[in-house]
């Protein structure tokens, strides 16, 4: 069988991830045949949903991911909330005299 673009592909990748010593030929050999193998299936049958079924692109990638072939996407980072201080009776947000003419306006109206 010809090797297609993906098969090509992850070759390279795995070439380069065993010389950098992030993966081991015979230590990971059963994730790597099925790297290929899903890969050849990819290949060989683009756009048919019924042989795409058990090779999906999410779980090649996964596989990729497991192998340390592919970088993990970064988690988004949340923004730690803003540490309030508690309010002081001379930071009130309205003043006593709006708060009595509101009042005021409050009680003439109703």
């Amino acid at each position: 069988m010809a090797q297609g673009r993906l098969r090509k592909a992850v070759d390279k990748s795995i070439k380069a991830a065993v010389q950098d010593g992030r993966i081991s030929l015979t230590g990971d050999a059963a994730a790597i045949g099925m790297l290929r193998y899903m890969a050849d299936i990819i290949d060989a049958a683009p756009g048919e949903s019924t042989v795409l079924r058990y090779a999906t692109p999410a779980s090649f990638l996964s596989y990729c991911q497991a192998l340390g072939i592919a970088a993990p996407k970064p988690a988004p980072v949340k923004a730690e909330p803003a540490q309030s201080k508690p309010v002081q009776d001379d930071e009130k947000v309205v003043s006593a005299k709006t708060l009595a003419d509101f009042k005021a306006r409050r009680r003439r109206s109703a």
